[in-house]
């Protein structure tokens, strides 16, 4: 009798998997999917602590599709020259159906990763290197479900990870002007501090 009921349990369990995996294939096969496009806004600190900083990147998402994405979420890490300078883990991705919705990236800043990665920062710049190589490592997880107004439904869970060097073109001119702006100030402070001596 047990035997029986777990039996069935099971067969209600696999007929329900199965039903929500036929709504999403359903869904995703009957929309027109277009790419989400993905705009940089602006950042803001969220905390300060004795040996890090989070900062907020907020983008804003637009969703073009008749379907929603949730469930899903991503973990990244970023490193020059072999030094790690900026993580986040465990971010939401929630894209709604016909949408713009604000995404909030946190970055954690750890200070020791930042100032072992400025020595080789520091050294493209001196030396007129045009890009700074940065590999990206990405984690994407979840369990994908899509959605309309009247039905969603998943697909399977799923852990992928992949790695990636981008090439971040290292701005000389922004860089040499902030640089002559500083030397002026400087100037004009040290010529204040001679009519003292």
């Amino acid at each position: 009798m047990k035997f029986q009921r777990l039996s069935k349990l099971i067969l209600l369990s696999l007929v329900a998997l199965l039903l929500t995996s036929c709504t999403a294939i359903r869904l995703v096969q009957s929309a027109d999917i277009k790419d989400p496009t993905f705009k940089y806004i602006d950042n803001k600190v969220a905390k300060v602590r004795d040996n890090k900083t989070i900062v907020n990147l907020n983008f804003e998402a637009k969703n073009p599709n008749e379907i929603g994405l949730k469930n899903i979420f991503i973990s990244y890490e970023l490193f020059t020259e072999g030094k790690r300078f900026l993580k986040g883990r465990n971010i939401k991705i929630h894209l709604p159906p016909n949408s713009t919705t604000k995404l909030v990236v946190p970055a954690e800043i750890v200070y020791k990763d930042v100032f072992r990665a400025l020595g080789p920062v520091a050294e493209k710049i001196l030396l007129k290197h045009k890009e700074l190589p940065v590999l990206v490592k990405l984690k994407i997880s979840g369990t994908p479900t899509v959605y309309n107004e009247i039905e969603e439904g998943a697909i399977f869970s799923f852990k992928l990870g992949m790695n990636k060097t981008i090439h971040v073109p290292i701005p000389h001119d922004k860089i040499d002007k902030a640089v002559n702006k500083a030397a002026k100030k400087a100037k004009k402070e040290l010529d204040k501090l001679k009519k003292f001596f």
